[in-house]
């Protein structure tokens, strides 16, 4: 299975664009989210048929623990998943909420 930390991913965005994929629930994702990312809730990630398989897809979770499924399940219909292996709750840099900008501590 493909890993990076949330560091190496905060790393990596710096670079460039990338496919960032938070398979959170909605409610979680409004709290605070990374602004790269897109929420596809994990149950609807894994029906969604409209993922390129020519793509790199990077997901993240509240903690690492819920990605860690999913890319397994998504790696056995070929597609490539990088999984965060520490989560939104490692994600060093801010966070954004409707509205605001979320810092660390906060």
């Amino acid at each position: 299975m493909s890993e990076i930390t949330a560091t190496e991913l905060q790393q990596r965005l710096n670079q460039g664009t990338l496919h960032l994929i938070d398979i959170r629930e909605p409610d979680e994702f409004a709290a605070g989210h990374i602004a790269a990312a897109k929420n596809i809730p994990m149950a609807q990630l894994l029906q969604d048929r409209s993922l390129d398989p020519t793509e790199t897809y990077y997901l993240i979770c509240r903690t690492g623990a819920r990605t860690t499924l999913a890319t397994q399940l998504l790696q056995m219909q070929g597609l490539n998943i990088v999984n965060v292996t520490d989560g939104i709750v490692a994600w060093p840099g801010a966070l954004t909420a409707p509205g605001k900008i979320l810092q660390r501590g906060e």
